[in-house]
């Protein structure tokens, strides 16, 4: 496991993509707390769910990074503003 320092000062991504990587990925370390947590399976799947949306923008995040597809990377920047 990587240190934050580590993770920020590594690579030539644009800040506003480590930033969103290392929130996304404290998100979902938080919502699986949660779900290991949660007794109602009703709300343990409305955490799944939610879980499963942020893996899914870190994974468009990666592989629009990888590919350095411009478009996806500024479709990604507007989707993590709001």
């Amino acid at each position: 496991m990587k240190r934050f320092k580590t993770h920020f000062n590594e690579g030539r991504y644009p800040t506003w993509i480590k930033v969103t990587s290392a929130a996304l990925v404290l998100q979902v370390r938080s919502l699986s707390h949660k779900i290991a947590t949660e007794k109602d399976l009703q709300k343990q799947n409305q955490l799944i769910a939610q879980q499963a949306k942020l893996i899914s923008y870190m994974n468009g995040l990666a592989i629009a990074v990888g590919s350095s597809d411009l478009s996806l990377i500024r479709k990604l920047k507007q989707i993590s503003k709001n």
